[in-house]
């Protein structure tokens, strides 16, 4: 379920703006993004330029329409729509991979935290600890 994919990932998290990074990433591993695309919101005009623009590379189609998904909805291309479409779309490799690295992100970024902001670190680890 999805529920379970994203125990260990703070639901703050998920309503943050995708990372360009982690689009990148999350782009090697589509192999079909035009299945994907209409239900982020891009259009077919949207898709035709895609596959102009980057005709015969399907990594860099795979990079264009997550990009575009993000330049066209801004603040709103959040974590937790990419995992919707991505799980309702039968993707649950690749949500557990976008889930990894915000796990991933949030130990770190309590790591760098000051010690009088940690008491959250419990929590954080056992979460982390679950998910591995």
């Amino acid at each position: 379920s999805l529920e379970e994919l994203l125990r260990g990932v703070a639901p703050e998290c998920l309503e943050q703006a995708c990372r360009d990074d982690h689009l990148s990433e999350i782009a090697l591993s589509l192999t079909d993004w035009q299945s994907l695309a209409p239900f982020l919101g891009l259009s077919e005009v949207d898709e035709r330029a895609i596959e102009c623009r980057h005709q015969h590379d399907l990594p860099m189609q795979n990079i264009a329409m997550l990009r575009k998904w993000k330049s066209k909805f801004g603040k709103g291309a959040t974590y937790r729509k990419l995992v919707r479409v991505l799980f309702n779309r039968s993707k649950c490799d690749t949500v557990d991979k976008l889930c990894h690295f915000l796990i991933q992100e949030e130990a770190v970024s309590i790591r760098q935290q000051p010690v009088s902001q940690h008491s959250v670190i419990p929590t954080a680890i056992a979460s982390y600890a679950d998910y591995l």
